[in-house]
């Protein structure tokens, strides 16, 4: 299955590396350094999966995954990226991430799962 997906990460070497991973297994990327930029392209319609991690400038983490799950439903949320150890991951997992990856990014383990 071919997704639409955003990036979005305030880390531009972060948001490179997932959209060039994304792009090479054939699905459409745009990337957001900032969550108002995120949003529009999800208002546009047609995404379904945003991955994310937990600092953009004028959006919080949770506070994105937050507004993209309630403003649209079926659009799958991955946060990828903190250390394993982060106390935000539980968090994640508690206001409705889809599938939380800890750094090192590891290619394989986000992949299987997109």
């Amino acid at each position: 299955m071919t997704h639409r997906a955003v990036v979005l990460t305030a880390d531009s070497g972060t948001g490179d590396l997932l959209a060039l991973w994304l792009r090479r297994a054939g699905h459409e990327v745009a990337v957001a350094a900032r969550g108002g930029d995120a949003a529009r392209l999800l208002d546009q319609g047609g995404v379904d999966l945003v991955i994310t991690d937990r600092v953009h400038p004028h959006w919080s983490g949770l506070g994105s995954f937050q507004a993209i799950k309630r403003r649209h439903p079926g659009v799958r949320v991955v946060v990828a990226g903190p250390r394993p150890d982060d106390p935000f991951l539980p968090l994640a997992r508690a206001v409705g991430a889809d599938a939380v990856f800890p750094a090192p990014l590891d290619r394989a383990r986000i992949m299987s799962y997109v």
